[in-house]
C-alpha cells in the first residue's frame, strides 16, 4: 500500500520587539510536512511500513530544512477487536538549521493499543510517548461509533501540563475534542485543542484511499 500525506501547521502572528520593548510590528511562522508512504501486511494480523519525510519550518525571516524517516508496525486481531503498535519516529537529519547550528531531529519512540469493548458502540485508545531527550508523556482517548459516518472523539494528553506558565488557571490544557466525517472512501476530520496561555489549536485532516 502506498500513501502520500502534506501536513502544514501556521503559528499564527507573534509581536515583535527589540531589547527596549518597542514594539516593531509582526512577525508569522509555520511548518510543512511532505511524506510518502509504503505500509504492507504479514500474515493475517501483521502489518509494518515506513515514511520518508521532508520538512521544511519557517520562523519570521529565517527558515530550516530536514529529512526524516518513520518506522512502525501494528498487529491487529481477528474482527479488529484489539489492535496494538509502536512507531519510531524522526529518524533523520536537518539540511538547514533556523540559525548557525543545526540540531537534532526529536527522535521519539511510541507505544499504543485500542480496544472495542462487547456492548459499547466505541473505541477506547492509549499511547505512551518517549522522545530520546525528554520524560514519556502518555495520552488517552476515546471515539464514539453509534453515529457513523459521524464520529465524536475526546482525548487527553499529559504534555497539555507543559502548556501552562506560571499562574495559569487553565485546566483544560491537554484535553481535545473532535469529529470526523465519512463521505464515500474519504474521511474529513476536525479537532481542538486549547493550550492555555499559548491560545487554541485547530486541526483539519482530510484522508481516503482509491
Amino acid at each position: 500500500m502506498l500513501g502520500v500525506s502534506i501536513d502544514y501547521l501556521n503559528y499564527g502572528d507573534f509581536v515583535k520587539t527589540d531589547l527596549s520593548g518597542n514594539n516593531l510590528g509582526s512577525f508569522g511562522g509555520g511548518d510543512l510536512m511532505l511524506s510518502g508512504s509504503l505500509a504492507a501486511k504479514h500474515g493475517e494480523y501483521i502489518a509494518y511500513g515506513g515514511s520518508l519525510k521532508f520538512i521544511y519550518e519557517k520562523l519570521d525571516r529565517f527558515s530550516a530544512t530536514g529529512v526524516a524517516v518513520d518506522l512502525s508496525a501494528k498487529y491487529q486481531s481477528d474482527r479488529a477487536r484489539y489492535s496494538a503498535g509502536i512507531m519510531v519516529q524522526n529518524l533523520g537529519f536537518q539540511l538547514s538549521a533556523l540559525g548557525t547550528e543545526k540540531d537534532k531531529l526529536p527522535l521519539t519512540v511510541r507505544v499504543g493499543g485500542a480496544i472495542k469493548p462487547r456492548g459499547l458502540p466505541m473505541k477506547l485508545a492509549g499511547d505512551i510517548i518517549v522522545p530520546v531527550d525528554n520524560s514519556a508523556d502518555f495520552a488517552i482517548g476515546a471515539e464514539y461509533l453509534a453515529l457513523k459516518p459521524l464520529y465524536l472523539r475526546l482525548g487527553w494528553n499529559s504534555y497539555g501540563s507543559n502548556y501552562r506558565i506560571e499562574n495559569s488557571d487553565d485546566k483544560w490544557a491537554g484535553l481535545g475534542v473532535g469529529v470526523g466525517f465519512d463521505y464515500r472512501r474519504i474521511q474529513i476530520s476536525y479537532s481542538y485543542t486549547p493550550a492555555a496561555d499559548l491560545g487554541e489549536s485547530h486541526r483539519i485532516t482530510v484522508s481516503g484511499g482509491f
